[in-house]
C-alpha cells in the first residue's frame, strides 16, 4: 500500500510542477492562468505544489485552455 501512496504523491508533483513549468513559459501569472480556466488562484498554486487534487474537468481547462495543449501532449514523458 504505501508504494501505491508514494507513486500518487509523486504523479501529484509531477503534475503540478508540469504545469507550473508550462505555465512560467508562457509568463503566466497563477491568476491569469487561474482567470483562463474559471479556476481560483489558490487552487492553482496548490494544484502546482501537489496540495490539491483537481478534479479531472479542472485538470482538462487547465491543460487545454490555460495552457493550450492537447491532454496527450501534455502526459506524453508521464509513466
Amino acid at each position: 500500500m504505501e508504494n501505491y501512496k508514494e507513486k500518487f504523491n509523486k504523479f501529484k508533483y509531477d503534475v503540478g510542477s508540469e504545469i507550473r513549468r508550462r505555465r512560467l513559459k508562457l509568463g503566466l501569472t497563477g491568476e491569469d492562468l487561474g482567470k483562463m480556466c474559471g479556476v481560483s488562484y489558490h487552487q492553482i498554486l496548490g494544484i502546482e505544489r501537489g496540495d490539491r487534487i483537481p478534479s479531472f474537468k479542472t485538470l482538462y481547462l487547465i491543460i487545454t485552455k490555460g495552457l493550450g495543449i492537447s491532454v496527450d501532449t501534455f502526459f506524453r514523458g508521464f509513466e
